[in-house]
């Protein structure tokens, strides 16, 4: 079966016009996906729960009367696997080394830190089981923006990285105000 796959990488370059409210929406987009990215995941899991439980009735090592307890108990140990963990960070980088770590944007910008403090990046990274997202800023308003989502053969990758895409769109500076 052939299967399409589009590209779910992208980098712009700066200027960038981000303030606040822009990673603030940064985080409702991932908040928005997250639940279709466990959807997937827990999907995955019932089809190697299932897969499995099949083989043992087959083979005769698991008893219809076992069925519900074996694979409810499956489906907790592939939850707590690295390859079906979940996992949320964002982390704002700033003046002289420091570096906020946080779930989220709102949580990073809900720290005390100095009126005259500057942000000079941030990165955000979600992962639910296979989907995985990156989005880094390294540099201030003149550096670029990268945005990674994987596996891009993957729907709900796909529609994760069109709407990153479509807010890295948003942030970016008009042609006018890049020369």
């Amino acid at each position: 079966m052939a299967k399409l796959s589009f590209p779910t990488s992208r980098e712009i370059r700066g200027p960038l016009l981000i303030d606040p409210t822009q990673l603030e929406v940064l985080d409702q987009i991932i908040d928005r996906h997250l639940e279709r990215m466990r959807e997937f995941r827990n999907n995955m899991v019932n089809e190697q729960v299932s897969k499995r439980s099949r083989e043992g009735l087959s083979e005769g090592w698991l008893k219809e009367n076992e069925l519900a307890s074996y694979e409810a108990k499956r489906k907790r140990e592939f939850l707590s696997t690295y390859t079906f963990r979940e996992t949320r960070s964002f982390s704002l980088y700033l003046t002289r080394g420091r570096e906020i770590q946080a779930h989220r944007f709102s949580e990073a910008a809900s720290q005390p830190v100095g009126d005259q403090e500057t942000a000079l990046g941030f990165s955000s990274y979600v992962r639910v089981g296979e989907v995985e997202a990156k989005i880094r800023l390294r540099r201030s308003i003149t550096s670029e923006i990268s945005i990674d989502v994987e596996p891009n053969g993957v729907e709900v990758a796909q529609e994760l990285f069109g709407a990153l895409s479509n807010w890295a769109s948003d942030i970016e500076a008009s042609k006018w105000q890049q020369r």
